[in-house]
């Protein structure tokens, strides 16, 4: 059994499609699993959501559709919210002083990040004896390099692609030039947007 614990990122390129959107897909429909959020994810995907649309990115009618669908998936259980009530302040907290950041080396943790990286390591702590595993998928840098390290909790970057020339697997920066790191192949997506995505990559944990 494997818990995913999503932030808003992750539930809002579950029904906006881009770039990772088919790595999240894979993760929807992934056996023997739950999804699980805190209470302000879905406030934050609505954010997110309404930037897209400002931007053009999506239309009204595509944001009234993703709404539909999360509070569908909510109603039915696909989408479980969590309610640690006051554990996951201190928690955040901890967290927030931990994973300050490093020039060069890890950026800044958020501080609406710590609640949903407290959340899995809440989880975590809870689930441990049952052996369940618990994955935090984010799209955030920050978030992804703070879980990591920390224990019981795994992280998976749901931009994660791997080349379809060489097979090498990858966390590139959207919209950035993107060259395979591999020395020896010569695949490229410039830029690395969802118009130019090649993945080959197929979720497995």
């Amino acid at each position: 059994m494997i818990q995913f614990v999503y932030d808003a990122n992750s539930v809002a390129r579950t029904y906006v499609y881009d770039i990772g959107t088919a790595n999240l897909t894979q993760i929807y429909n992934y056996p023997d699993s739950l999804i699980m959020m805190p209470e302000i994810a879905p406030i934050e995907t609505t954010s997110a959501w309404l930037s897209l649309c400002d931007e053009g990115v999506i239309s009204s009618d595509q944001y009234q559709l993703a709404q539909i669908l999360l509070e569908d998936d909510i109603n039915r259980g696909k989408f479980k919210l969590v309610d640690f009530e006051l554990q996951y302040i201190s928690v955040a907290r901890r967290l927030l002083e931990r994973h300050r950041p490093i020039p060069g080396v890890r950026r800044k943790l958020k501080g609406a990040d710590s609640v949903y990286l407290a959340t899995a390591v809440l989880l975590a702590e809870s689930l441990k004896p049952s052996g369940v595993r618990v994955i935090l998928v984010t799209s955030d840098m920050a978030l992804y390099q703070s879980a990591l390290p920390e224990p019981n909790v795994e992280a998976f970057h749901f931009w994660t692609c791997q080349c379809p020339k060489c097979g090498r697997i990858d966390i590139p920066t959207k919209m950035k030039e993107h060259q395979c790191p591999n020395p020896k192949c010569t695949f490229a997506c410039i830029p690395c947007c969802l118009a130019n995505c090649k993945s080959a990559y197929v979720v497995g944990f």
